[in-house]
């Protein structure tokens, strides 16, 4: 949907690799799916807040399980 709305979807495999990417500062908006690496994407967020520059620009929106509540 995002797509086809013109927007650029970039994926990544791996928190790691999305940070690297996130750090780069040329994403705003962030949809993480927090199932299963609950404590890696945890240290995404905290990376992109210890960076005052990216605090500003940078939204997540986490997908989760029901009833997951390690975040």
């Amino acid at each position: 949907m995002l797509q086809h709305s013109n927007h650029q979807v970039t994926f990544t495999e791996n928190p790691g690799e999305a940070w690297k990417l996130i750090a780069d500062g040329r994403f705003r908006f962030i949809i993480a799916d927090a199932s299963g690496q609950g404590q890696s994407i945890y240290q995404l967020i905290q990376h992109v807040r210890s960076r005052p520059e990216l605090v500003r620009q940078a939204y997540f929106l986490l997908i989760v399980d029901k009833g997951q509540n390690e975040i």
